[in-house]
């Protein structure tokens, strides 16, 4: 008995002495580590712009290419992993930039909020011009009424759950990121409902693009300032 807790002492014991030495190390805390942990991260605002590629479908039996849609969208992100990863959440602007069919009213192709990670095998540099590879999660919709057509209640609503690829170039300046990029998607085929009674085989495009510029911050830079610390 003794000796377990002669054990249970000297355990404690040793857990204190070494909490004791950690917190001695970051009593000393240099320049450098503070410049180095707060460069981690930063936060990035920006906007961009979505253009989704043609899409297509069946009207009275000929296949029919419907136009391209461009969408604003406005980004919220940071930086991580000293410019290696960039987390972002965009938000569309409600807007569908495009033109007209023939045939087709209320034709609708959009995406909706985007939650997403880009990976840089070299880190983002002033100054650099660095690839990425990428992964997204998104609902898209899909919509149109043919027209002429009598149902009440328009063509119906098809929608799902994406999950894009991408790729593209990132170029960082001194307080503005730029990117230029390409999206892919997979299984982009399905059946529409023109009516209830009446569907027909569509697809929407697997190759989409986007440019965006957002300005980064790194909220916390001025506690490595040489101005509040010291070799």
């Amino acid at each position: 008995m003794t000796t377990k807790i002669i054990n249970l002492l000297f355990f404690i014991f040793t857990f204190f002495i070494g909490m004791a030495q950690e917190v001695v190390v970051d009593s000393v805390y240099t320049y450098e580590k503070i410049k180095k942990s707060t460069s981690f991260a930063s936060l990035t605002l920006g906007g961009d712009l979505l253009t989704l590629g043609h899409s297509a479908t069946l009207i009275n039996g000929l296949k029919t290419q419907l136009p391209a849609q461009t969408m604003p969208r406005i980004n919220v992100g940071g930086t991580h992993f000293w410019g290696h990863t960039d987390f972002y959440v965009t938000f569309p602007l409600g807007l569908s930039l495009g033109l007209g069919k023939a045939g087709v009213n209320g034709f609708n192709y959009t995406e909706g909020v985007e939650t997403g990670a880009k990976f840089y095998p070299w880190a983002m540099k002033k100054g650099r011009l660095t690839p990425y590879i990428g992964i997204s999660f998104q609902p898209m919709s899909f919509k149109y009424t043919l027209k002429g057509d009598e149902y009440k209640y328009e063509g119906s609503n098809y929608s799902k759950f994406i999950t894009p690829i991408h790729a593209g170039l990132t170029y960082t300046s001194r307080n503005y990121i730029y990117n230029i990029g390409a999206r892919w998607v997979k299984n982009t085929n399905f059946d529409y409902y023109q009516s209830p009674d009446t569907k027909v085989a569509s697809s929407f495009s697997p190759l989409n693009f986007n440019i965006s510029i957002f300005r980064f911050m790194d909220t916390d830079k001025s506690l490595a300032s040489s101005r509040h610390w010291t070799n």
